[in-house]
């Protein structure tokens, strides 16, 4: 008896899955000027001139791409569009979060000031990702390492967050300070001009990789520091007596 072999069976085609659509990282796109925040920037630099009398020094100083950690000290409200102004590259900054509960307005800070919103009250891990991410990919990113607005209007003790930031990224740190700005309103009740001086220092860099506390107060050290230097005397603060 003739026994019939069996049809060949033909391997099942495997259908091939569907490629994962990534989501772009939004932090690339804030390496470059966009659109919105190069509009703001001409607008805030046409406001300044109206309202202030600027002497810049040391913009040479900034590095012209890559990762850079602008660490500025913080005395006054104007701070932010002062800093903002002057920088030659698009910077990254954190806000206070309770900006980004306003409609519209918040939207545009992201956009256009490009905001990264921080709970200073808590250790925001979620604002730092964002702000490492940024690092990472060359952004600028601005930061007061003080964490808040200085009310003797001289320096106060650094926090370690930007030591932290620029050793796990490998930043570049460049020191920039801003002082006069905060005798505004005495000049414009008379309608004049404010003097403001802006000083950027020469740029550096730590050891990058993980820092350990003692290592991370030693860089806030530093960074501090080197702000200080760049200020009078008046302006140095608790960091008056710290520089050889």
């Amino acid at each position: 008896m003739q026994v019939e072999e069996p049809a060949p069976v033909s391997p099942a085609k495997e259908t091939p899955e569907p490629p994962v659509e990534r989501k772009p990282d939004v932090e690339k796109e804030w390496v470059h000027w966009s659109t919105p925040s190069r509009r703001l920037q001409k607008i805030t630099r046409f406001l300044l001139r109206c309202l202030t009398r600027m002497d810049i020094q040391g913009v040479e100083n900034f590095p012209a791409e890559g990762a850079v950690l602008m660490a500025v000290n913080h005395i006054f409200m104007l701070d932010v569009p002062l800093y903002f102004a002057v920088v030659p590259r698009r910077p990254v900054v954190f806000i206070g979060h309770n900006w980004e509960r306003i409609p519209i307005l918040n939207r545009y800070l992201e956009r256009a000031l490009t905001a990264i919103f921080v709970n200073r009250e808590i250790a925001d891990r979620q604002a730092l990702r964002k702000a490492t991410k940024a690092l990472k990919v060359g952004c600028l990113f601005c930061m007061a390492p003080e964490g808040t607005i200085s009310q003797t209007g001289g320096l106060i003790e650094g926090k370690s967050g930007a030591a932290y930031l620029a050793t796990r990224t490998n930043a570049t740190i460049v020191p920039l300070v801003a002082y006069g700005q905060e005798k505004a309103f005495y000049y414009w009740k008379r309608l004049r001009r404010v003097p403001v001086t802006v000083r950027v220092g020469p740029a550096y860099r730590f050891p990058s990789g993980k820092a350990d506390a003692a290592a991370l107060d030693q860089h806030t050290e530093t960074i501090m520091v080197s702000l200080a230097k760049l200020l009078p005397p008046e302006y140095r603060g608790v960091y008056a007596d710290r520089i050889e």
